[in-house]
């Protein structure tokens, strides 16, 4: 019958037996798997994990992993907080946030860059060019005539400068007449059929 005892092992010392064990960790470090990644800040004294992921734009989530959205297909978060339905990356450094609930988003042909095509105009372009973000600043109420048939995804961001009405020249969310007025901005995602507004 053991009296007394001691155990040994890597990073373990451990006392008298039914006093418990005690240890040290030595080492830490991130698997990369699921989407994510990670790195590890003081690894042998106070460690640090940041965790990341290499995918930019809209993710989507099963409570174990995370991918790239499909293209063109619509999500909705639903009515959960739990982030097991739709997560969003909104920086190219993959910092993370939950979707807004009942929102339904689109994945663009590719991501969105994490800097615009820039266009500061005063005219109607006719038609504008996919992957631009415009400032519009008409000297009166016009007319922004959104591109025909684009590919499946493409998109056009537009926000309002002048103090005047923007009249948007397309068929946006299945209107024909659709404006803008003011400090609006809109960015407007080609669904195949029409535009939507996101």
């Amino acid at each position: 019958m053991p009296v007394g005892g001691e155990v040994v092992g890597p990073g373990v010392s451990g006392g008298a037996s039914g006093g418990g064990g005690s240890g040290t960790v030595t080492t830490i470090s991130v698997a990369t798997a699921n989407g994510f990644a990670g790195t590890v800040a003081n690894a042998t004294t106070t460690p640090v994990v940041t965790m990341e992921t290499t995918i930019t734009g809209l993710l989507k989530g099963n409570g174990t992993a995370v991918s790239e959205a499909t293209v063109g297909t619509d999500y909705s978060a639903g009515t959960s907080a739990l982030a097991t339905g739709i997560v969003k990356s909104t920086t190219a450094t993959g910092v993370l946030s939950i979707a807004v609930a009942g929102t339904d988003y689109v994945a663009p042909a590719g991501n969105l860059p994490s800097t615009f095509n820039l266009s500061t105009i005063t005219a109607d372009p006719a038609p504008g060019v996919v992957g631009t973000y415009y400032r519009t600043n008409y000297a009166g109420s016009g007319n922004f005539t959104l591109p025909t048939g684009p590919a499946t995804g493409s998109w056009i961001w537009v926000k309002q400068v002048a103090n005047n009405t923007l009249s948007i020249v397309g068929t946006v969310d299945g209107n024909a007449s659709f404006t803008m007025v003011q400090y609006q901005s809109y960015l407007f995602i080609y669904n195949g059929t029409n535009w939507d507004i996101n």
